[in-house]
């Protein structure tokens, strides 16, 4: 029996989450859709949504998701299928006992329901809820605030696209007014939150406008790289939530400002600072 599986552990905050597996010398496999090669290192290339193979495992992590808000407004019923199934897949596995505990990663804003995105993660909580009741399993939720950081080259959110144009010297675009409120919280308090057996609400407890985050993201550019971009604003997205929850269930141990520097050293160690 092997540690930890990790569905979705190719993407973001699974590769933090494999590399300081590694660290701490766990066994792991990931089993990710996803692959920037034809081969998955130590893992498996597959849609969680179709199959899940039956690794025996000491904890799994379901990461693997849909989680484009966007995209769930154009195709509902392809975030909605895709996410319902796959965590019913780890469930019934932890139901026969090949997993011996299952941690699920949701929205901090699931219960708002504002896209099909936010509703389906919410109805999979009812799942974890149901199966947790019904079958005496152990499934933890951990509610994800706007997790940042490391390895987050390819994510399309806020804080990676707007390092990215500082690099490519572009504007800093905010889709609205600048004004909504999101939490944001560093790739590693999340990592430990999975660890070490956290549940509940994982955020920082504090709310930064984006308007605020761009003028960060801007000052860091100027002192790392001295590019100042422009902040431009285009008309805000239906179903996006104006404010985040602002609660938490932890100790997050890295602040914004510190969070933001590490992310950006590592966009420009990573991809080369222009």
């Amino acid at each position: 029996m092997i540690d930890y599986l990790v569905t979705g552990g190719n993407g973001f905050i699974g590769k933090n989450l494999t590399d300081r597996l590694s660290k701490d010398g766990k066994s792991y496999k990931v089993i990710d859709l996803n692959v920037d090669n034809p081969t998955l290192d130590n893992g498996i290339i597959l849609d969680t949504s179709l199959h899940l193979p039956s690794i025996e495992c000491d904890t799994a992590v379901h990461l693997a998701s849909e989680t484009d808000v966007r995209k769930s407004i154009k195709e509902p019923l392809v975030t909605i299928k895709r996410n319902s199934r796959s965590i019913l897949n780890c469930l019934e596995l932890t139901r026969a006992k090949v997993f011996n505990r299952l941690v699920f990663t949701s929205s901090a804003n699931s219960d708002s329901c504002l896209s099909p995105y936010l509703a389906s993660k919410r109805s999979c909580e009812d799942w974890c809820i149901a199966y947790r009741e019904s079958y005496g399993i152990n499934v933890r939720i951990l509610k994800l605030s706007n997790v940042y950081g490391p390895s987050s080259i390819h994510k399309h959110s806020v804080i990676p696209t707007f390092i990215r144009n500082c690099i490519d010297r572009k504007p800093l675009v905010i889709i609205g007014s600048g004004n909504q409120k999101r939490d944001f919280i560093y790739v590693d308090d999340v990592v430990d939150s999975i660890i070490g057996g956290a549940e509940g609400f994982i955020a920082s407890g504090e709310l930064t406008s984006i308007r605020t985050l761009a003028y960060m993201i801007s000052d860091i550019s100027k002192e790392l790289m001295n590019y100042e971009p422009s902040v431009e604003f285009t008309p805000a997205v239906k179903g996006e939530a104006q404010t985040a929850v602002n609660r938490t269930d932890i100790y997050p141990s890295v602040s914004i400002e510190e969070g933001l520097r590490k992310t950006f050293e590592w966009f420009g160690r990573s991809y080369g600072l222009k």
